[in-house]
């Protein structure tokens, strides 16, 4: 399953592609950057920073939510499959040691503070 960025960066290169942006190095020029940054935004290792994403959004002839709409059944089927892991999951909880409580917590928390880091650093800043 593609990530947060690799689903934005499909919808910066299929949109690119729709507005007669052949290339990456066409967009990047049009929006004041290197052809780098597009070929890493496209390719999912960074988002837009502020300032490349209103000139993005400008280029592409599109507002900020575009970025952010989500197909509505696949938000859905989304949620479907994380209501039916976390069923799963609290159903085994009666047959799991204390210990093994503890390791799937520890898992958890780790995970968490992944994301949360990998979130902070997902600002493209270069």
């Amino acid at each position: 399953m593609a990530n947060f960025k690799q689903v934005i960066g499909k919808k910066i290169s299929e949109r690119r592609i729709n507005m007669g942006f052949k290339t990456q190095a066409a967009l990047a020029e049009r929006v004041g950057v290197d052809t780098g940054r597009v070929n890493k935004w496209e390719n999912g290792k960074f988002l837009p920073d502020p300032a490349s994403r209103k000139a993005l959004c400008e280029a592409l002839e599109v507002d900020e939510s575009f970025f952010f709409a989500v197909d509505e059944e696949k938000a859905q089927s989304l949620e479907v499959e994380r209501a039916r892991l976390l069923l799963e999951l609290f159903s085994l909880l009666p047959t799991l040691s204390d210990d093994q409580i503890g390791a799937i917590l520890s898992l958890c928390r780790t995970a968490e503070r992944k994301n949360t880091t990998a979130l902070a650093g997902s600002r493209d800043t270069a």
